[in-house]
């Protein structure tokens, strides 16, 4: 049984959107430089938990996946960005242990370990298939993660599932990212087209997308001299832009010739008008809605919608779907349980009723460290940092780092180059 618990989710260490980002990368110029305010802001955390705590080791750090961001920063800087801050904490002398979950942005950290454990392992007598997930009480230790630490501390390592007992009481912890429609997990039609009946299903379905969309993508890193990721942005941001016009053409054409039912050599006016749909059409009403969604993306000024959406507001349905079907082995669990959960970067401490009205359960998020979006007047929002302490009472308490550091974090944000640098990308695009 664990003693005590801190949690911290989705820091994105290596992204220059991150407040804790504390080496940064010239892309220009091809080299890196400090940003000095990220060590204050640790340094402010490490003394908010020293008085939560009145000075008590805390048994567990769980990181609670988006670490490090390994789509929008080169996986060396992530991982220098890393090193300074495991360094950091285990000066603090806060923490007994560190457990770290995968999200989507460093789910190649788990892809990389889990090949490394089998190997190391059953290379000897190696299994044909090996597991893609652990069980919610299992972790991995000595994996390639501990490089970070010192030669006295390791990492407990587990995906994608979480669970502890503190004074009796069950927390379950999972990122996130699997109650987001786009994984599939509450995708009415996906669901119903390609069954997942366990996570380990669920796993394989979504992990050559996480490796593509979130690792291969963001590491390839430059073409020329931007960022992939911002060039296929830009690309599809433009209206007048001929490389999507081709793009879209293309891929309605291939489409409209994976069409293996044999064809007459005289075509109906149905079949003519439809082949003209598909080749001259219907790339401009999927051009429309291309634009439609990043004309959206552009007034929001954020990288995602998800990242914004409540646990208790619009994605309460697939929060309970996630427990029922991939956390707890049955209901009578939910009254006596804690469900945390990062990614959306919206904070949350609020008891949750669940669908069917017979069950109360505690629903938490520990917010998020990324600075992504502009307000009305052009300003940058400050994000909602509020990480999770659980006592040995089993209390779960929230440290509203943003509301007692708010000041700071506006002045910040108004005056640091690194800032105002960022805000005029965010304005050019």
């Amino acid at each position: 049984m664990v003693k005590s618990a801190f949690i911290i989710s989705d820091i994105h260490l290596g992204a220059s959107t991150s407040l804790l980002t504390a080496i940064d990368y010239d892309f220009h110029a091809e080299n890196t430089f400090e940003r000095t305010f990220a060590n204050e802001i640790l340094d402010r955390l490490i003394n908010d938990i020293k008085e939560i705590t009145q000075g008590k080791k805390i048994q567990q750090l769980i990181l609670l996946g988006d670490i490090f961001d390994l789509s929008f920063a080169p996986y060396g800087l992530a991982m220098q960005n890393g090193k300074w801050f495991f360094r950091k904490l285990i000066e603090s002398q806060l923490f007994e242990e560190f457990v770290y979950i995968p999200g989507n942005h460093d789910h190649h950290i788990w892809q990389q370990i889990n090949e490394q454990t089998f190997l190391l392992n059953k290379l000897d007598n190696p299994q044909v298939i090996y597991p893609r997930t652990l069980s919610a009480e299992s972790t991995l230790q000595n994996t390639c993660l501990d490089g970070l630490l010192d030669e006295n501390n390791t990492f407990k390592v587990t995906y994608p599932n979480y669970k502890i007992s503190i004074n009796n009481k069950n927390f379950y912890f999972h990122h996130g990212h699997f109650l987001q429609k786009l994984y599939i997990v509450a995708s009415n039609f996906l669901s119903q087209t390609i069954q997942t009946e366990s996570i380990e299903d669920l796993e394989a379905l979504n992990s050559p997308f996480l490796e593509f969309g979130w690792y291969n993508l963001g590491q390839a890193y430059n073409i020329g001299k931007q960022k992939l990721i911002d060039r296929l942005y830009l690309m599809f941001k433009s209206n007048n832009n001929k490389q999507i016009d081709q793009l879209i053409k293309l891929l309605f054409k291939k489409i409209h010739k994976w069409n293996t039912q044999p064809k007459s050599k005289f075509k109906n006016p149905i079949d003519t008008m439809t082949d003209y749909f598909i080749e001259k059409i219907g790339p401009h009403f999927l051009k429309r809605l291309i634009f439609k969604h990043s004309t959206s993306y552009g007034r929001k000024q954020q990288a995602s919608s998800a990242r914004h959406k409540r646990l208790t507001g619009s994605l309460n349905s697939t929060v309970s779907e996630y427990i029922n079907k991939y956390l707890i082995s049955s209901p009578a669990e939910l009254n006596n349980s804690t469900f945390i959960f990062g990614h959306t970067h919206e904070p949350e401490n609020d008891l949750f009723v669940s669908p069917d009205g017979q069950s109360t359960y505690r629903l938490c998020n520990p917010g998020g460290w990324v600075v992504d979006r502009l307000d009305e007047n052009k300003n940058f929002i400050i994000p909602a940092i509020a990480p999770l302490y659980i006592d040995e009472e089993a209390n779960v308490i929230q440290l509203e780092f943003t509301k007692k550091h708010y000041s700071y974090l506006r002045e910040l944000l108004d005056t640091d180059s690194a800032f105002i640098k960022l805000k005029e990308e965010q304005l050019s695009k």
